[in-house]
């Protein structure tokens, strides 16, 4: 457990976050095996069977994982307050919670496979292999995304180590779980489902076991229990967050019917650029947790005058991370998208070359966006994190449906870059306004083009 509002904070942000983009880092590799080997074995089939539900797996996923991160930000100011006791308790009460969520919506989508199906359109050369993919996957739902609540829980007590090294653990666990189940017994797309429980399933019981060394350790005699009572409070930090991520990937789940309508070459391409993006934003992302973190201790601790400058030094150290990986992307694209393809399937490395070309550069934008989202969660400005990202999802709505039946996917990924790029302009004018400011730091804090503090 760390403060991480002492020190140089030029340090304490590269040696906090480098473990973060490192698990980032790790976790999209895992998932990248899973494409790489679902193009190379399977083929555009493979890949359409995965890729036909994703937009669904993520939007459902998003709940929690917004959820999750607005317990993070709770816990972060509890430990910046030096609430132990406090933390203890409500960390075991929301991973309770979060469970018992995560089992229902798992459950419940299985159940209702078809309507999803028919929604999705998901092409009838591939429902079946998406089925058994999905129902695995959703089978064991609660493993996978309570990793994402407990990383955020244990980054907002300043531990970035824990959160790598359980990333290594999946990581080698899925990626020999892949190879022995679709290469050694050909078990298809349900293999790469399987995989990827079973290495959540265990990650998140090392979390568990974490957590209670951890809590014993703290300066505390309060007796652990499970308050319930303060839910209504946090909701105040995880509902917002919760309906903000559901609002960012509301976008691609809208409109992938369409893609998935195009043909299976488009949704196994969406397949491939999605991870490839996913890799590149792991980079700024896991860094500008570290703006998330420390701005909420700052709050808790009451160190308000701290938190502008953490702004600049996030900003600069996520392009630091993201600009070496993007760049090789650029130099290499050909080699790039022909890892996950089957020789033959030109169409979907066409789609994947456009927008690794064309749209990924763009993606400097929504580094910006990223910082200032994990900003405003730590100042507690949900309504502005709401606003954000409704805005970005509605400008990819609106292109989307604009360009996607004239110019394919093409117009598809013209979209998904240009909400990158207006959600940075909506955030630079936040900035240079001061909206971002919160109450309690009005009188120490001045923005660009905002009022003087009055004390």
């Amino acid at each position: 457990m760390k403060d991480l509002t002492r020190g140089n904070i030029y340090k304490t942000f590269f040696s906090f976050a480098l473990p973060l983009v490192f698990s980032g880092v790790l976790s999209q590799m895992y998932a990248i095996v899973d494409t790489v080997i679902a193009g190379q074995y399977l083929g555009e089939a493979g890949l359409a069977a995965i890729g036909a539900t994703s937009s669904y797996i993520t939007f459902i996923s998003s709940f929690v994982w917004g959820y999750g991160t607005g317990v993070g930000i709770f816990i972060g100011h509890l430990f910046g307050a030096k609430e132990y006791g406090r933390i203890k308790n409500n960390a075991w009460t929301q991973i309770l919670l979060i469970v018992l969520a995560a089992l229902l919506l798992g459950g419940g989508s299985v159940a209702l496979h078809r309507p999803i199906f028919t929604l999705l359109r998901v092409d009838a050369a591939v429902w079946d292999e998406a089925f058994r993919y999905f129902a695995i996957y959703m089978g064991g739902f609660f493993c996978v995304v309570l990793n994402n609540c407990c990383m955020h829980i244990a980054t907002a007590l300043g531990s970035s180590t824990v959160p790598f090294v359980l990333s290594v653990v999946s990581g080698v666990l899925n990626v020999a779980g892949n190879i022995f189940s679709v290469v050694v017994l050909h078990w298809g797309a349900f293999g790469l489902g399987l995989s990827t429980v079973f290495a959540s399933a265990v990650t998140f019981v090392i979390y568990l076991i974490y957590f209670a060394v951890s809590f014993r350790k703290m300066p505390t005699t309060e007796k652990t229990r499970l308050t319930f009572g303060e839910t209504k409070w946090i909701f105040t930090f995880s509902l917002p967050t919760s309906f903000q991520q559901a609002t960012m990937y509301a976008a691609s789940l809208l409109l992938s019917p369409m893609v998935n309508a195009i043909g299976p070459a488009a949704t196994a391409s969406y397949s491939v650029t999605h991870r490839i993006f996913e890799f590149n934003s792991a980079m700024f992302y896991n860094s500008s947790r570290t703006v998330g973190s420390y701005t909420a201790q700052c709050m808790g601790a009451e160190k308000y005058e701290k938190i502008k400058k953490g702004i600049g030094v996030g900003l600069l150290q996520a392009l630091a991370f993201l600009l070496p990986v993007m760049a090789l992307c650029l130099i290499f694209p050909d080699t790039l998208v022909g890892i996950f393809s089957k020789a033959g399937d030109g169409e979907s490395l066409g789609y994947s070359l456009f927008f690794v070309k064309v749209c990924l550069p763009f993606a400097v934008f929504h580094c910006v966006d990223n910082l200032f989202h994990h900003l405003y969660r730590g100042v507690k400005k949900m309504g502005l994190l709401l606003l954000s990202t409704g805005f970005a999802s509605l400008v990819r709505i609106v292109v989307g449906f604009i360009l996607t039946p004239f110019f394919g996917m093409e117009g598809f990924y013209v979209a998904w870059a240009a909400s990158w790029v207006l959600e940075a302009l909506l955030n630079l004018l936040v900035y240079l306004f001061g909206l971002w400011i919160p109450k309690e730091g009005r009188n120490v804090i001045r923005a660009p083009l905002g009022k003087r503090p009055t004390a």
